[in-house]
């Protein structure tokens, strides 16, 4: 995996307001077939950083990604990306802002790995136009980034699943976003793929800067990543900051209704979450 590539360019998307977080949503309420999901949702990611979104199944994370995308639209409250009113930007440019990497990536025909990160360059490209010397680059930028140059060429249904989840987040890195959101993107990984996942993700938000938002149902792994975690539970968040601050015995018996101890990481003293027993 290297670790020189070079930053990817950023002056296709507008700049955002200064001072503003890269990610917010403020008192956002939603409701799903008439029944309240989200009831006053807030929250914040800033540049460089990385936040896990913690909460049960079916508590609105994943409605929250969408609502941040704008393939659902909120009843009341303001979404802002880079200080701005989501509803403000237009498609294309949100699309420079903004990018996602899904649980998996549902793929119709045999591309390859780099025809597929290509496609990431949507955003940055005029009507019936190919793709430039530039696209390709920030393509194989991207590839470079996330230790995957050395599958341009294979078929992406011949890859392992760690090896097309990167494939995914190269894709979404080749959209130059300010903000990645995230849907629970090692679900099906094993550990060690897992682990490489989230040390690529830990770099890059760090060195170019980016606000991930990351769904994640894993606590340990969430605990290991983050710079910040977030619970949602009753549409709200019930818990919000490092690691040790969120994951105690009474959020987590708030939010899941479990009983736990934590105790810290033998190498690197992050928080770990032990289910009690009975």
């Amino acid at each position: 995996m290297s670790s020189s590539a070079p930053p990817l360019s950023r002056t296709a998307a507008p700049l955002p307001s200064a001072g503003a977080p890269a990610l917010a949503l403020q008192n956002v309420h939603f409701r799903y077939d008439g029944a309240p999901l989200l009831e006053g949702l807030s929250l914040e990611v800033g540049a460089g950083e990385m936040v896990g979104l913690l909460g049960r199944n079916g508590c609105g994370k994943t409605t929250a990604l969408r609502l941040i995308t704008g393939t659902r639209r909120p009843q009341s409250g303001v979404v802002r990306v880079g200080g701005r009113d989501r509803a403000s930007w237009g498609r294309r440019e949100l699309a420079r802002r903004l990018a996602l990497v899904p649980q998996e990536l549902q793929v119709a025909f045999d591309f390859t790995a780099e025809e597929l990160v290509l496609l990431g360059r949507g955003p940055h490209m005029g009507w019936l136009r190919g793709h430039t010397r530039a696209d390709i680059e920030a393509a194989r930028g991207a590839m470079r980034a996330v230790g995957i140059e050395q599958f341009a060429a294979r078929p992406y249904r011949q890859l392992s699943g760690g090896e097309q989840q990167r494939v995914a987040l190269a894709m979404a890195l080749a959209q130059e976003p300010a903000v990645l959101l995230l849907d629970e993107p090692t679900h099906n990984l094993d550990l060690a793929q897992q682990s490489l996942f989230f040390q690529v993700l830990a770099g890059l938000t760090r060195s170019r800067g980016l606000g991930a938002l990351v769904v994640i149902h894993d606590v340990n792994l969430a605990a290991r990543w983050c710079d910040r975690l977030l619970m949602l539970a009753g549409g709200r968040i019930i818990a919000e900051g490092d690691p040790w601050t969120v994951l105690t015995p009474d959020n987590l018996r708030r939010c899941y209704e479990i009983e736990a101890r934590i105790l810290p990481h033998p190498d690197n003293g992050r928080p770990q979450v032990f289910l009690s027993q009975g």
